[in-house]
C-alpha cells in the first residue's frame, strides 16, 4: 500500500480589525507609505497590532485598493508579513459574481480551468454538539465581489472579494446526453441553485456541454448576465442565502 499525504492549509491571524497607513497624509499615495499597522481583535475586545512592510504588502484585493479601514474581516499570511485577505465584517451588500477560483499555471502565469477539489469524508460538529458525517464529495469556489451598500450606494468595502464554497453537482444524464445538475444532499443542492438563480444562470434555456469540469463554460455564461444580489455578512462570513436586489436598484 502506497503512503499518501495531504497539506493542511496553515493560516495567519484574523477576526474582525482595521487598516492605518503611516503616515496619515501619505494614505493615498502607496509609493510613500512607511508602514501599515494592522489591528485584529478578538471576540473579548483585545487587540494585537501587526507591522507591515509596505514594500512586501499586496496592494490591491480584487478591484478594492489597500486604504484605511475600519469593521473589517481581515487575515494575514501565515508569516504575518502580508494581508491574505480582507472582506466587510457585517452588513449587507449588493455583490456580483467576477469568477470562478483557478490555479495558475507555475510556467506561464496563465489560469488553468477552474478549481474542482475533492474532499474527503469528514465529520461535522456545530458548537451545540451536533454532529454528522458529510460523504466525500468535490467542491468550487466562487469568488464575488462587494459592488455597494443594499441600496446601492458607495461603500468603503467596494471592490472587496469573497469565496463562496459550493459542492459541484454537475453530470451527463447518461439518457438525453444533458448535463444536468444532480441531487444529493438537499443542503448542498438547494445552495448550488440559489447561487446559480442569484448570479443569473436561466434554467430553462442555458445548456452547459458534457465535460469533467463544465465551470470554464459556466463562468462565461454568467459574466455575461452581470446580475446583482445581496449577500449578508455576519461575523466577516458570507451567509448561506443569496438574495435578489431590491427591484429597481442598480451599480
Amino acid at each position: 500500500m502506497g503512503l499518501n499525504s495531504s497539506q493542511r492549509q496553515v493560516y495567519g491571524p484574523r477576526g474582525k480589525g482595521e487598516i492605518r497607513i503611516l503616515p496619515v497624509k501619505e494614505a493615498k499615495n502607496p509609493k510613500n507609505w512607511k508602514e501599515i499597522k494592522v489591528t485584529i481583535f478578538d471576540d473579548d475586545g483585545w487587540k494585537e497590532v501587526y507591522s507591515i512592510d509596505p514594500t512586501e504588502v499586496t496592494k490591491t484585493f480584487g478591484t478594492w485598493q489597500l486604504q484605511p479601514v475600519k469593521d473589517v474581516f481581515i487575515e494575514l499570511t501565515a508569516d504575518e508579513e502580508d494581508i491574505r485577505s480582507v472582506r466587510p465584517f457585517e452588513g449587507t451588500f449588493l455583490l456580483e459574481f467576477d469568477r470562478f477560483a483557478a490555479r495558475q499555471d507555475q510556467e506561464t502565469g496563465d489560469l488553468l480551468a477552474p478549481t474542482i477539489k475533492h474532499k474527503p469524508a469528514e465529520r461535522v460538529t456545530l458548537p451545540n454538539g451536533q454532529s454528522w458525517m458529510n460523504p466525500p464529495h468535490d467542491q468550487f469556489f466562487a469568488i464575488l465581489r462587494v459592488a455597494g451598500s443594499e441600496i446601492g450606494k458607495a461603500t468603503a468595502y467596494d471592490g472587496m472579494e469573497t469565496v463562496k464554497v459550493l459542492v459541484y453537482q454537475f453530470e451527463r444524464n447518461k439518457d438525453t446526453g444533458m448535463v444536468e445538475i444532480k441531487w444529493d444532499r438537499k443542503f448542498w443542492y438547494d445552495q448550488l441553485i440559489n447561487f446559480l438563480d442569484k448570479t443569473g444562470l436561466d434554467f430553462d434555456a442555458d445548456t452547459l456541454s458534457p465535460s469533467e469540469n463544465v465551470l470554464g463554460e459556466l463562468q462565461t455564461i454568467l459574466e455575461r448576465r452581470t446580475q446583482i444580489f445581496r449577500g449578508t455578512f455576519a461575523r466577516g462570513w458570507l451567509n448561506r442565502e443569496l438574495e435578489d436586489a431590491p427591484v429597481g436598484v442598480t451599480v
